[in-house]
């Protein structure tokens, strides 16, 4: 299970750093509200909120042992995993076409 929760964090990162770019350059537009939110009240803000999600996925990667059905917390990390990739590939998308 740490796999699921530290690919999940690794991607939360990427996904905040390239979204803390693309924003920056004004290459595109969040449509997060939260997100959003922490953009423009600072810029820095939606960098560090992505940070310290990412680092605390892999940390509870580290620790989380469930006793009872982990094979839900495995389907729902596996959902959230490829939400993830789905994500990626958008920024993929974006960053091949500027």
């Amino acid at each position: 299970m740490f796999l699921l929760f530290a690919y999940a964090g690794v991607l939360n990162i990427i996904d905040g750093w390239l979204t803390y770019i693309g924003l920056r350059q004004g290459l595109i537009e969040e449509s997060n509200p939260l997100m959003r939110g922490l953009f423009e009240v600072n810029a820095h803000f939606l960098w560090g909120y992505k940070l310290l999600i990412g680092i605390l996925a892999i940390v509870l990667g580290i620790y989380f042992k469930p006793k009872a059905k982990p094979y839900i917390w495995k389907i729902a990390l596996s959902f959230c995993c490829v939400l993830y990739t789905g994500i990626m590939c958008i920024h993929a998308y974006w960053l091949l076409h500027v």
